[in-house]
């Protein structure tokens, strides 16, 4: 019976001690200061931070060669004191203008890792919980972008894929 009791005592502990009260990032910090209001005999330790982050971004592809149809047209007519030729209008062929279009693809950058801190560490930090994430994570992908997994999401933007809605009117003017 006592075995029963201890190994159940045990459990609960373990149980409490894994789980624990939540808390804001403020009052975790309280409980490293004041921790015999949160009901412990020492500070918080073996203080595990999980950050993760995940970054949406485009990234250029090989440009690609696009035509945009040009058009020339001539209007020729005659007038004399005598007689008149009626002005017609010609199509005159001209090449197409070439230009490249530029394409982008989006990829997913995700890093993830925890972070080892103390209670005087965080204490003395300043800041919020996403501040200290974002500078630990900001550090490491700085020192090393590779440490980023990065994934095509299969989403692609090609910039000049729209063509001209009509053809221009032949009909002009003098």
């Amino acid at each position: 019976m006592i075995k029963i009791l201890l190994g159940t005592l045990m459990l609960v502990s373990f149980s409490a001690f894994s789980y624990g009260e939540k808390l804001s990032f403020k009052k975790f910090k309280d409980s490293c200061v004041n921790y015999t209001n949160y009901g412990y005999q020492q500070p918080p330790s073996e203080i595990v931070i999980s950050c993760s982050n995940a970054v949406y971004d485009w990234e250029q592809l090989e440009d690609s060669e696009m035509q945009a149809e040009t058009s020339r047209f001539l209007k020729a007519g005659l007038i004399s004191n005598k007689n008149k030729v009626v002005a017609k209008e010609f199509d005159i062929e001209i090449d197409p203008y070439n230009f490249m279009c530029p394409r982008f693809k989006e990829i997913l950058k995700t890093f993830a890792q925890d972070f080892n801190a103390n209670c005087t560490e965080l204490v003395n930090y300043e800041g919020s919980l996403k501040e200290w994430c974002l500078e630990k994570i900001n550090t490491t992908i700085g020192e090393n972008p590779e440490a980023q997994q990065t994934q095509d999401t299969g989403r692609v933007i090609v910039s000049c894929k729209n063509k001209p809605l009509n053809r221009r009117s032949t009909t002009h003017q003098r």
